[in-house]
């Protein structure tokens, strides 16, 4: 089953590249809603985790874009609660800065986790095999989702 999802996954960003690709004025429109946890901040629901009888919605929003790099604010406020930051660059799938808040407050020192993630962690957190990002935290298809949307064809 886990294999038939990624594969559709993989099929769907392949086919959104190809679109993006072939129309340069291709937009892709996602519905926004307001941040659960940061007043005046949108984010747009991007994947939905199944958690044992239950699903939670993660959202995301593209907090800066700097050349090639991207961090990209993520959130989610149902069965589970997590929010945090993901830094990237665009080309470079396998350096990524993945930092969480859990129930702690966005931004509050005291309850931040930071986990830097390299070519061996992702591919690991990709097989829902790396320890530190099991559970509660963004899966890995939503990661992969958040980095086509702040990063495109690119990736």
């Amino acid at each position: 089953m886990k294999a038939v999802f990624r594969f559709a996954l993989a099929a769907l960003v392949a086919g959104l590249s190809m679109a993006i690709a072939a129309d340069s004025r291709a937009e892709m429109t996602l519905a926004e809603k307001p941040s659960d946890f940061r007043p005046g901040k949108t984010v747009v629901p991007i994947y939905r985790q199944y958690l044992g009888m239950a699903y939670t919605t993660w959202a995301v929003a593209v907090e800066s874009a700097d050349g090639t790099a991207r961090k990209i604010y993520f959130e989610t406020n149902e069965k589970a609660v997590n929010k945090g930051m993901l830094t990237l660059t665009c080309g470079d799938p396998f350096a990524l800065t993945y930092e969480k808040y859990g129930w702690g407050k966005f931004g509050d020192a005291g309850s931040r986790q930071t986990v830097q993630l390299g070519e061996t962690d992702i591919l690991s957190w990709r097989e829902e095999r790396f320890e530190p990002l099991m559970g509660e935290d963004l899966p890995y298809e939503a990661y992969v989702v958040a980095r086509f949307l702040a990063c495109g064809a690119a990736g």
